[in-house]
């Protein structure tokens, strides 16, 4: 902090807290305090990505003129292959646009050499899922005193709330730093920068809604389970804003980690079609933290991943699917909580969305397959 911004006492620069001199002091205090935090505020958002870095010219002092969005290299671009071997000198990065001697970008942002391991980085965050969760569980206990309470209870609704959270905001830490600091990418190169987000996270939301009742009318028509139970109306209605949130911002971390880091860097160097199999693969593993039906969460995971990944690259960026898996998330609360009975009981709904995310997966293949022919798929 400056020194002229220092507070001895009752004074602020060198005035005393009294009578008008002191109102005015105060004022200027606050004012002063509040340009700071929003300098600060500013210069967060331009170190990750989130608003435009002050460009330096020749002729006067830095501006705010703001950079072209840049482009999510999860997406095969024949643009780029019409103008490779370009070596023209326009095409290089001008040195007032560097900020902290990054590294140049193309496309979505580049990485340095030997920076672009994803394994390590992933057993880093496998490591740190469980770790997290376990102290999520510590942190909780005193709320639920040990016991178990369904997620629409107000115990069990703040428990889980609060170890999301502090799960899943430890995750976004963690792949945040990697971006910005070991990476010299922008966070906003996550496939975030896209161009109408709004429209697609609501698109995707709505999609994912509908996607999950789909898979509860599947799973009774085939007898796999039974609408046997039941949600307090008062109690769905009340949580609903809460679930909404926490699990978007679940699914979101989730997307950003799979989606937008890892799928970036493998497509870089293993192709679209096979970045988008490790990815899913990955995906699945996580899900071995899951404490019940482990093997049918893994499996889950591993096609949504598939899934996710092709919907990722179709679309050009990652908040379509944000909205499709926070919404299968939000939604399987209440339809787990009422499908009982059947084959399969619960666990039937799961093998209905199995089912129809794998036909998903499929249309989301054909789609990216049209609109990238120039993209040469294994056969």
């Amino acid at each position: 902090m400056p020194a002229g911004n220092s507070v001895s006492g009752n004074s602020v620069h060198g005035r005393r807290l009294t009578g008008g001199g002191g109102s005015r002091a105060l004022g200027e205090l606050i004012s002063g305090t509040g340009k700071l935090l929003a300098q600060g505020a500013v210069e967060f958002a331009r170190r990750v990505g989130l608003a435009p870095s002050p460009v330096r010219t020749s002729k006067g002092p830095a501006t705010a003129a703001g950079r072209a969005p840049t482009r999510w290299i999860g997406a095969p671009d024949v643009r780029r292959r019409e103008h490779a071997g370009n070596g023209s000198a326009a095409s290089a990065p001008h040195a007032g646009h560097s900020r902290h001697h990054r590294a140049p970008r193309d496309g979505g942002g580049s990485v340095r050499p030997g920076r672009g391991r994803v394994l390590p980085f992933y057993l880093v965050l496998f490591t740190a899922d469980a770790l997290l969760g376990r102290l999520a569980w510590i942190v909780t206990r005193p709320i639920t005193q040990g016991s178990e309470y369904p997620l629409w209870s107000l115990r069990g609704a703040v428990a889980s709330a609060l170890g999301d959270a502090f799960l899943f905001g430890g995750l976004l830490a963690l792949v945040t730093w990697r971006v910005v600091h070991v990476e010299h990418r922008r966070f906003a190169d996550l496939g975030l920068a896209s161009p109408g987000w709004g429209r697609e996270l609501a698109r995707g939301y709505a999609l994912g809604l509908a996607w999950a009742v789909a898979a509860l009318f599947i799973a009774v028509a085939a007898g796999w389970a039974a609408v046997s139970g039941g949600v307090r109306q008062s109690a769905l209605v009340a949580f609903t804003p809460l679930w909404m949130v926490v699990s978007v911002f679940q699914a979101g971390v989730e997307e950003v980690i799979f989606r937008g880091w890892m799928l970036s860097l493998l497509v870089r160097r293993r192709g679209p079609c096979k970045a988008v199999l490790i990815q899913a693969l990955l995906f699945g593993c996580l899900h071995l933290l899951v404490d019940a039906n482990t093997a049918l969460a893994v499996l889950h995971g591993l096609v949504f991943g598939v899934f996710a990944g092709l919907h990722a690259q179709y679309r050009r960026g990652i908040w379509g699917v944000i909205g499709i898996h926070g919404a299968y998330n939000f939604a399987a609360i209440p339809i787990i909580a009422v499908s009982g009975g059947g084959r399969y009981g619960p666990a039937g709904w799961h093998y209905a969305a199995v089912a129809l995310t794998g036909v998903g997966a499929s249309v989301a293949y054909i789609l990216f397959k049209r609109s990238a022919g120039h993209v040469r798929f294994p056969r």
